[in-house]
């Protein structure tokens, strides 16, 4: 279309200038087409040609090296005379754009890696170039024609649903960032846009603090606990994704709790892990359990019940568990009459130690090493034995002969060691008995040996005696035998 105008302009031109210099003002690039018009007196058919650079049809193709102005003659020719003309062409120089030397490829990378390239663009005119761009990532930079970019830890940032599947699945985590890139020379400009995709790259944990106690990579965490008492872990990290943090353990605990056992004094090793659920991270813990005295341990006793009068015997046993020897194994509290000799405990209660009924006594066994002392409680129970009456005398004689209607008088005297009421009971046969006092009398009618019975009792326990009585018939003369008698001596 821009030649066709330009001709329409010589054409006008050329057809109003007849005796001075057309002058023609086009841009490089252009196509310059000249169309002179001439008129020959004799109607002769007339011919134009053209001086350097247009061709033999007044046409010139021009370049964008042609800036310049330029006298053109144009001659008209009827075969014998010639006319000639000059033309001003004047060639204004046209800006050209920008181009990129290469196209600029799409690059896949990882947060923390070093992106670094150059952007090249060449001017056809030899114009100086400037550089420039749009969508650039945080932290990146363009130099002049040099573009850098070290996309950092958060440049992917996982949503709650990325993080689930990055947890249980393979996924991996990417965001995509379009970068236009522009070359400008002049007025004019050229533009590339390309593609870089950023992968996630998982971190793991970091481990602060364990037991509040700082981390220093290069030096193991101390802690101390002793013997018999609770080991607990407390790490403390965070994940610098925003990954939720687990923990587990090694070594001494396989928890974040452990008790420690006697014996286990001494330096132990554990190590602390903390993982996002695909990676970990890890720390070594030295723990130092230092030796807890245990005080003596006196072995069981067994619970005495007893009677009065039963004697009680046990040996008392102790040892200490860290192996100390065992200073002193003492008594306390003991009943009178009991004594503890070489460990061994020896009492026999006697008859006034429970009144009615049953007492307890409690005794305490003390053992110790050269700290801490060990207690151990018995309980003896001592049970009132009853003790039975006793006769103290009786009147008359064991043995006694008499004639047939002869009245007897028979005297017992009982004694009870507990002080309880006695009563007596007299027997005369199997079906004939009194309860009577200690004294009772009675006429025999009927010859013959008669047994006459006396029972004492407290109401529990029992104590007898026994008369022989021979009856006699006042015709029978009865032979003197010899008097038995006897003694009864009351303890104390």
């Amino acid at each position: 279309m821009r030649w066709g105008v330009l001709f329409f302009i010589l054409l006008i031109q050329v057809a109003l200038v007849s005796s001075y210099i057309a002058e023609v003002t086009v841009s490089e690039g252009d196509l310059v087409v000249l169309k002179p018009e001439a008129v020959d007196p004799d109607d002769d058919e007339i011919t134009f040609s053209f001086s350097s650079p247009f061709d033999e049809q007044g046409r010139w193709q021009t370049t964008y090296d042609d800036a310049g102005s330029y006298i053109i003659e144009v001659n008209a020719s009827d075969g014998e005379f010639v006319d000639r003309k000059q033309v001003l062409l004047i060639v204004n120089e046209t800006d050209r754009q920008p181009f990129f030397e290469f196209a600029l490829e799409d690059i896949h990378t990882k947060e923390n890696q070093e992106i670094m390239f150059y952007i090249n663009a060449t001017d056809p005119d030899g114009d100086e170039i400037s550089y420039f761009s749009f969508n650039m990532p945080n932290n990146a930079n363009l130099t002049e024609n040099l573009f850098y970019w070290k996309p950092g830890y958060d440049t992917v940032r996982k949503n709650w649903f990325e993080r689930i599947l990055s947890r249980y699945f393979n996924y991996v985590t990417k965001r995509t960032f379009d970068i236009t890139f522009i070359a400008r020379s002049k007025d004019k400009e050229t533009t590339q846009t390309m593609e870089i995709v950023v992968e996630d790259v998982n971190r793991p944990p970091v481990i602060h603090s364990i037991n509040d106690i700082p981390v220093d990579k290069e030096d193991d965490v101390f802690i101390t606990v002793k013997e018999g008492e609770e080991l607990i872990i407390r790490p403390y990290a965070t994940d610098p994704d925003g990954d939720n943090v687990r923990y587990w353990y090694s070594g001494f605990s396989d928890s974040s709790t452990r008790h420690v056992d006697y014996g286990e004094e001494g330096i132990h090793n554990l190590v602390v892990y903390a993982t996002d659920g695909k990676i970990f991270s890890s720390q070594n813990v030295t723990v130092l359990v230092e030796k807890t005295n245990r005080p003596p341990v006196i072995e069981s006793i067994n619970k005495t019940n007893v009677y009065e009068g039963e004697a009680v015997n046990f040996k008392v046993s102790a040892y200490d568990p860290d192996g100390d020897d065992i200073v002193y194994l003492v008594a306390d509290n003991m009943p009178g009459g009991a004594t503890f000799t070489d460990n061994t405990f020896e009492w026999t209660p006697d008859f006034d130690t429970v009144e009615n009924g049953k007492k307890e006594f409690i005794i305490g066994f003390y053992a110790a090493d050269y700290n801490l002392t060990a207690e151990k409680i018995v309980r003896i129970t001592v049970n009132d034995k009853n003790r039975a009456p006793i006769v103290v005398n009786a009147t008359p004689e064991q043995i006694i002969k008499i004639y047939e209607g002869e009245m007897v008088t028979f005297k017992v005297n009982g004694f009870d060691y507990d002080n309880d009421t006695i009563t007596y009971k007299w027997k005369f046969g199997t079906f004939e008995t009194y309860t009577d006092g200690n004294i009772h009398s009675r006429i025999f009618t009927i010859p013959g040996r008669k047994n006459v019975d006396v029972i004492v009792s407290d109401g529990i326990e029992e104590a007898s005696y026994r008369w022989t009585v021979d009856v006699f018939e006042r015709t029978t003369i009865p032979q003197p035998e010899e008097q038995i008698f006897k003694r009864y001596v009351i303890d104390g």
